[in-house]
């Protein structure tokens, strides 16, 4: 493949990422499966699947990142910017809707959770005590804020 190639085709990939999440943005906030896209998240529940996404999304970013070897790889270098744009529309649909507080809180503890329980099952990093108690705790602090935005 010419350099020349590459480029178009890695421009290519992360436009069709971008609109595929696009798509299933729009699908899960209107219910509507022709992927056409909408200026808005629809309703809170709507919303909350769009940023469960979005962090799931984060998560294919990171470990893009951790592929790419520092941006010299390039097909995970893609990856990660693909993911992560995807990732961050998403979250702005979801926080048209959910507090901003509590929507990035969520989004970063999806990214780091899922980061997490990936490195310990398929990664084979260190399964600590430690790193779990971390990880509820983190838990823990999403709750927080998503109670304390609710008024209780």
């Amino acid at each position: 493949m010419e350099p020349s190639n590459v480029g178009t085709t890695g421009a290519d990939l992360t436009n069709a990422a971008a609109a595929s999440a696009a798509g299933i943005a729009n699908a899960v906030a209107t219910g509507d499966a022709t992927g056409t896209l909408t200026a808005s998240a629809g309703t809170p529940t709507s919303a909350w699947l769009i940023l469960l996404l979005a962090g799931v999304l984060e998560v294919g970013m990171a470990l893009g990142i951790r592929s790419s070897d520092g941006f010299t790889k390039l097909w995970p270098s893609v990856a990660a910017v693909a993911f992560g744009a995807a990732s961050m529309y998403l979250l702005s649909l979801a926080l048209r809707v959910i507090p901003a507080g509590v929507g990035y809180a969520v989004w970063t503890g999806i990214g780091a959770l899922g980061v997490m329980l990936v490195g310990v099952t398929v990664l084979k990093e260190p399964a600590t005590v430690w790193r779990f108690v971390c990880a509820a705790l983190i838990v823990a602090g999403v709750a927080g804020l998503h109670a304390g935005a609710r008024g209780h």
